[in-house]
């Protein structure tokens, strides 16, 4: 006998399930938020790189949504280029792939960024660090402020510098919401259905 709720059924898990398998095509996204009332009135760089062995591939790492007092030309290092207004994507070239931008420090800084998953076997690193107006010291700590470790096969590791003024939170991707969404649905459904017997 032909039950149509349960070929409806079917049709949304099979629906959820090729919207979860798109999200995961994409990778993670995350959301970074930097403390710069410290430096409040003086300039610096924001400093994003996207590095790996030439083997790697040409992963990208792709920054939006930029929130600050930028200005002037950004500064792009072999597989850089756009810019805070268009968006910026860093592509792994083998070399050194790096974006530069002028800021006036206020209060906050920030941006999002989208990692590509990888297709090779070797990893790749993101990371943000801030410097001084003549690129003669890092702000903030000794180093790199948040580095982000891809390995494919192995879930991102991410590091924030002790004591660093950054927050980062990872961003669900649109396809997770719908995922959650439809199963909210089915279980709805379902529990209707159970109700009417």
């Amino acid at each position: 006998m032909f039950n149509m709720k349960a070929l409806f059924l079917r049709a949304m898990l099979a629906l959820s399930m090729a919207l979860g398998a798109s999200g995961a095509i994409a990778g993670p996204t995350y959301h970074v938020t930097l403390d710069t009332s410290a430096w409040k009135g003086t300039t610096g760089y924001l400093d994003l790189g996207y590095n790996g062995p030439g083997d790697a591939g040409p992963a990208v790492a792709r920054v939006s949504n930029f929130v600050g007092n930028f200005f002037g030309d950004a500064i792009l290092f072999d597989g850089a280029a756009g810019d805070v207004d268009t968006g910026v994507t860093i592509t792994n070239l083998g070399g050194f792939n790096f974006f530069d931008k002028a800021i006036v420090f206020d209060d906050v800084l920030s941006f999002e960024v989208m990692l590509d998953e990888l297709a090779a076997d070797n990893g790749m690193l993101f990371s943000v660090a801030l410097f001084n107006a003549d690129f003669s010291a890092y702000l903030g700590g000794e180093g790199n402020l948040l580095e982000i470790s891809l390995i494919p096969g192995v879930p991102d590791a991410v590091f924030v510098a002790p004591g660093a003024p950054l927050d980062v939170t990872a961003v669900p991707e649109p396809g997770d919401w719908a995922l959650v969404l439809t199963g909210l649905l089915l279980i709805g459904f379902t529990r209707r259905a159970q109700q009417r017997r």
